[in-house]
């Protein structure tokens, strides 16, 4: 028997009000509502959308993934040199200067599906802005090794504004500098504030100082050779002076910016293999899963085929329409029948990628230590150097502002 390609309409993931806590400005303004989930908080509208698998699913998996003895994971939290450390690592591992093909958020734990990661070449090198008691329970048990990376709390923060800034979508309300720095004064940052994420490393360090090595972003910054000189050791991986020199060259701050333009145009030159002839496969176990729910959730899971599309499209719009509830007369149908047929699907992609591109700044910003100078007012640098002091009261780690 053929089994016909399957499509599997699924409205956007419901989130109940009591799960969700808002973001508030010091005006006492509502700016967004997180998930909260293992006392972390998520995005809401991230989740909504699917942009990243449903936390409340998804972390649990995480705890339980399967683990190797050989992993290598970079622990950071957001904006902390995380791509940086990645790409260092990947080197490092395979004792080649490449750069990796594939992107840092393809090996994100929570970015993913945990069961993805199965198939991945060993070691594997995987990375994560979770806390230190979210992350795998197999990554600690076999001593698995962690490259813990930190930097300081001015500049993360105002790095991460930027980078939260340009993730948002456009019905997001508008963020503002002032409102991010005040979220970051009272814990309201994403996931979890950055001393929380610290303190659950720190803990640990004591009993776990052969698989946990804690780096600095500013030490990698005025030293680089000696910090991969450092990191190859611990990943017990060969690496002599001048492989270190080049692997610091490849990763310096140009260097990765511009590599990772050329990913893009990798994705742009094979941007073809989306759109080949038009044809279809079938993918048993994934259908299967489906068709077993089907039964118990028609109210919210809708089955179409690839080919009733084909055939007749008009009619599968209103079908889909009818199912989400929405206005769509014969005309509107007919219209997103025709903006959505193949060929002009194919241009509009082709369009997309640019757009994304020419965005994709976020994601880069200065890379230097002490920008913070360049965002905080007196009155806010002042109150954010007396928090630092009380979050980081009889910490072992000290924190760098200029180099």
């Amino acid at each position: 028997m053929q089994i016909k390609g399957t499509f599997y309409f699924v409205v956007f993931l419901e989130i109940n009000e009591s799960d969700l806590v808002p973001k508030v400005n010091e005006h006492g303004e509502v700016k967004d509502m997180d998930l909260i989930v293992n006392s972390m908080r998520v995005g809401s509208f991230a989740v909504k959308a699917g942009i990243i698998p449903d936390p409340r699913k998804n972390f649990p998996k995480i705890r339980d993934m399967k683990t190797f003895d050989d992993d290598i994971l970079i622990c950071a939290y957001q904006k902390a040199g995380t791509h940086w450390l990645w790409e260092i690592a990947s080197m490092l591992n395979k004792g080649s200067s490449e750069y990796e093909r594939k992107t840092k958020e393809s090996v994100m734990l929570e970015f993913n599906d945990p069961d993805q990661f199965d198939n991945l070449a060993r070691p594997r090198v995987l990375n994560t802005h979770l806390i230190f008691e979210a992350l795998p329970k197999g990554i600690l048990e076999k001593r698995c090794r962690v490259l813990y990376i930190q930097r300081n709390p001015k500049d993360m923060t105002v790095s991460c504004y930027n980078h939260m800034k340009g993730m948002r979508p456009p019905e997001a309300p508008k963020m503002v500098w002032d409102d991010y720095c005040y979220f970051s004064l009272t814990g309201q940052e994403p996931f979890v504030p950055w001393y929380k994420h610290r303190e659950g490393f720190e803990q640990e360090l004591d009993d776990r100082q052969d698989h946990i090595l804690p780096l600095f972003y500013e030490d990698i910054k005025k030293d680089p050779v000696e910090e991969i000189k450092k990191i190859a050791s611990f990943l017990k991986v060969e690496c002599s002076d001048t492989f270190a020199k080049e692997v610091a060259e490849k990763c310096n701050f140009k260097n990765l910016k511009e590599a990772d333009k050329k990913k893009e145009q990798i994705t742009d030159r094979d941007f073809n293999f989306l759109y080949r002839k038009d044809s279809f496969t079938s993918w048993y176990l994934h259908m299967k899963g489906y068709e077993e729910v089907l039964d118990e959730r028609s109210d919210h899971i809708l089955s179409l085929f690839y080919e009733d599309l084909k055939k007749d499209a008009v009619a599968e719009i209103k079908k889909i329409a009818a199912f989400l509830k929405t206005e769509c007369s014969d005309t509107f149908a007919e219209e997103i029948a025709e903006r959505c047929n193949f060929k002009n699907l194919k241009e509009a992609d082709k369009k997309k990628k640019n757009d994304y591109k020419a965005d994709l700044n976020f994601l880069y910003r200065k890379g230097e230590v002490g920008d913070w100078k360049n965002w905080f007012t007196v009155a806010q640098n002042e109150r954010m150097d007396a928090f630092i002091a009380e979050k980081t009261k009889g910490s072992r780690f000290k924190y760098q502002y200029v180099i």
